[in-house]
């Protein structure tokens, strides 16, 4: 699965503030909270290591 720019956003922003809540994200990727939380679940789903296990 490739990384879009929503998700490599995704990414950056949790690297950067790792603790942000998911409505936080949502503010600051310009998504919906509904949408977050999706993303975060495949990017945990795909493995990915930099999300923190509170997401």
């Amino acid at each position: 699965m490739e990384l879009d720019a929503l998700d490599r956003q995704l990414l950056a922003e949790l690297a950067a503030h790792g603790r942000l809540s998911n409505m936080e994200l949502a503010q600051r990727v310009a998504l919906t909270h509904s949408a977050i939380s999706r993303r975060i679940a495949r990017l945990k789903k795909r493995g990915d290591s930099r999300l923190w296990s509170d997401h």
